[in-house]
């Protein structure tokens, strides 16, 4: 059975940044702090809550990355660094390679894998060669992904303040998000995909209670992630979307996860 409405409301605030505060998460849902706070401890102990886990852009690590999604399982001897499983029976996953070259080849090897579907997506890329202190900054953040940043910065050896600049220079060129890996059948939350070759046409619905999760705009392509309270929310969310384009991939999760970038 799915959790209350407010529950889901949680849920979908620390899916769109998994380091709200509980005083933030308390002012978006009208909850006192200690109410919020009880309630996360309670999902994570049923279950709901799996994890909090860290996705890195593989741009930060100097890797080229794309979007991948075929009707057939993605063999393991390919990058992965972000995956989803869908009720269309997708596989969605974010692959990486230290060549452009080496990225298309691939995508290549994937998509001969596909049965009948099959779909990839390259974003713009800017790479980066990250600095020491802010790996020191991830490795910390990655084991402790809700502490404090006083904490952060004790486990990392760095001052706080600095720990809290790199964070936000991180977020700001989304290069590192803490995201909840969610039981999404416990928590009755749906989380929707789309990908778009109409991008200068397609508008975001208006109208609709949903939480923007990602989203990637590069004309005439654009690919989102959405989350939503419930069926019917996500139900008219995807009817908007096919009735501006009624060729725009549409995937709903039910699974995912991440790897940490080797």
């Amino acid at each position: 059975m799915a959790i209350e409405k407010i529950d889901r409301k949680i849920i979908l605030r620390l899916l769109k940044d998994g380091r709200a505060s509980v005083r933030d998460i308390s002012r978006y849902t009208g909850l006192s702090p200690q109410l919020v706070s009880y309630k996360i401890r309670s999902f994570i102990s049923r279950g709901i809550i799996r994890s909090f886990s860290i996705r890195t852009s593989p741009n930060l690590y100097g890797y080229y990355y794309a979007f991948v999604a075929i009707d057939n399982k993605v063999v393991d001897t390919i990058r992965i660094s972000s995956w989803a499983s869908c009720l269309e029976r997708i596989e969605v996953v974010e692959i990486y390679s230290n060549t452009m070259e080496g990225l298309r080849r691939d995508i290549d090897h994937i998509s001969s894998m596909s049965k009948e579907y099959y779909m990839s997506y390259i974003p713009p890329q800017r790479l980066y060669r990250r600095s020491p202190t802010v790996e020191r900054f991830i490795r910390a953040i990655r084991s402790e992904p809700r502490s404090s940043f006083s904490r952060i910065a004790e486990i990392s050896g760095l001052d706080r303040r600095t720990a809290v600049k790199i964070y936000k220079w991180l977020r700001r060129n989304n290069l590192v998000s803490v995201i909840p890996v969610i039981d999404i059948d416990k928590a009755g939350i749906k989380i929707v995909i789309v990908f778009t070759r109409r991008a200068e046409r397609l508008l975001l619905p208006a109208g609709i209670d949903y939480e923007v999760l990602l989203y990637i705009r590069d004309v005439p392509y654009a690919f989102f992630i959405t989350a939503f309270l419930d069926s019917y929310e996500a139900k008219r969310f995807i009817s908007d979307i096919i009735s501006q384009d009624r060729n725009a991939d549409i995937m709903i999760i039910y699974d995912y996860g991440f790897k940490e970038i080797e």
